[in-house]
């Protein structure tokens, strides 16, 4: 029995490395593929030299069983067709994968031409065991879900000559971890969906440049937990239903000092423990933070005007809201439906108490005065400066160059050099009620700010 087993594993490893047949092919010309191949059935297939429309035609059809496809030293030509090759096309550009060439295949590994510059539409889409591909650096267009549904690819790293990333590109990758959108420009347009529906996404990291996070950039990405940031970002807006029905646990919104508007749907269903909008923004979408059950404390800034109908509805266990706006920010519908809005302390700037008190549905909260003190300054603008929970957060338009504490009879708490536009200084080992907080900038402006703790 032992030997009859032997033999049986010897015959299928013969078997096996029969079935694994690799060629490599140099063209003198495109269009020659098809006469130089004389094994259709490799299983791995290396081109060098020149090809075009007719050849990756003649791969996708013919050659059914690759699982290595090695184009990196070939050169894609331009080909007007007698007859199409893909689609009703017929005519193809240099250095372009056109659109669905090798949609559905069952490649593992595909190494791209080094001068490519576009990836056409659904190019790779449905390859479900596709787990390796390289971007090469001269690639700026990455098609219509040219890799959606690539359910073996584990990792994406976007390169900075990309100019766009289309709609749907990489959604429903089902075994895609990693996102990594760090070195893009600020010129690379993101299209929608990009990453929907990922579901083993756990980590978006984000550059500096990235502009617009798209309609449904990650939605229904049910493991996304982290999004890592630049130390500040460009982004302006953060489209419908962008991180919708996701596991995010946090937003870090003070990374987007650009940011003005939170659309519909945003972040709704997610796992976030405290919403902290920065200055800037002035309106909160419909449904933005709906059924964000995790949520306990939420800041709005001065500038917010409107919030949304349903924005926070669903928030159940909120317990305490920081309202920065002097003028009460409008309201849609059921903002804040299923919020036991009794039990919520809510601060309002002291001046503005009686006006939220008497509007509706900001009435029905536990509406106090803001303890801290904030002197206003005409030589700096933007600058904020207040304490919560023990520490100082200190918020400008320009980078903080120094922040030193003092208490009232001069006792030095901490100083420090930041660099930047947010800076929050833990105070909790203090005891004093009342500080003294000198803030310079780096354009060398200085204010001194008295502070009183909550």
């Amino acid at each position: 029995m032992i030997q009859r087993k032997i033999l049986l594993f010897i015959v299928c490893l013969f078997a096996g490395l029969l079935n694994a047949r690799a060629i490599e092919v140099e063209t003198v010309q495109a269009g020659d593929l098809s006469s130089l191949v004389t094994d259709c059935k490799a299983t791995e297939l290396i081109i060098k030299g020149d090809i075009d429309a007719r050849d990756l035609k003649f791969i996708s059809e013919e050659m059914t069983a690759l699982s290595l496809l090695d184009l990196s030293k070939a050169n894609i030509k331009a080909l007007k067709a007698d007859k199409p090759c893909f689609g009703e096309a017929l005519e193809y550009a240099e250095n372009v994968l056109p659109d669905y060439c090798f949609f559905a295949k069952d490649y593992e590994t595909v190494q791209l031409p080094n001068g490519l510059v576009e990836i056409g539409e659904g190019s790779f889409a449905a390859c479900k065991k596709l787990s390796s591909v390289s971007l090469p650096v001269s690639l700026k267009v990455i098609g219509k879900y040219a890799f959606s549904a690539c359910d073996a690819i584990s990792g994406v790293v976007l390169g900075s000559n990309l100019n766009v990333v289309a709609e749907g590109a990489f959604m429903r990758c089902k075994s895609l971890k990693i996102a990594d959108l760090n070195a893009l420009s600020a010129e690379c347009s993101l299209g929608n969906m990009i990453f929907s529906d990922c579901i083993a996404l756990e980590v978006v990291k984000l550059g500096e440049n990235v502009k617009n996070l798209p309609i449904r950039a990650f939605a229904g990405c049910r493991a996304l937990a982290t999004i890592e940031f630049a130390d500040v970002t460009a982004i302006e807006s953060i489209g419908e239903e962008a991180f919708a029905s996701t596991a995010l646990n946090g937003f870090n919104f003070e990374r987007c000092a650009k940011l003005e508007k939170i659309e519909d749907w945003a972040f709704a269903e997610t796992r976030m423990t405290s919403v902290a909008l920065p200055e800037g923004v002035t309106a909160v979408g419909e449904g933005a933070f709906f059924e964000n059950e995790s949520v306990a404390e939420v800041l709005l800034p001065s500038t917010l005007e409107e919030i949304g109908s349903v924005a926070f509805a669903g928030n159940k266990n909120l317990k305490e809201k920081k309202v920065e706006a002097k003028q009460v920010p409008t309201l849609g519908e059921l903002v804040w439906h299923g919020v036991a809005q009794g039990d919520v302390k809510v601060t309002v700037p002291e001046e503005s108490v009686e006006i939220y008190r008497a509007t509706e549905q900001w009435c029905e909260f536990n509406i106090v005065g803001d303890a801290t003190t904030i002197e206003e300054s005409s030589s700096i603008k933007n600058l904020k400066a207040y304490i919560s929970k023990g520490h100082l957060i200190v918020k400008a338009s320009e980078e903080i160059a120094y922040v030193e504490v003092h208490e009232l009879n001069g006792i030095k708490i901490t100083s420090l050099s930041p660099m930047a536009m947010y800076v929050d200084v833990d105070l909790t080992g203090a005891e004093a009620n009342v500080y003294l907080a000198t803030i310079a900038l780096k354009s060398g402006k200085t204010k001194i700010i008295k502070l009183i703790r909550q």
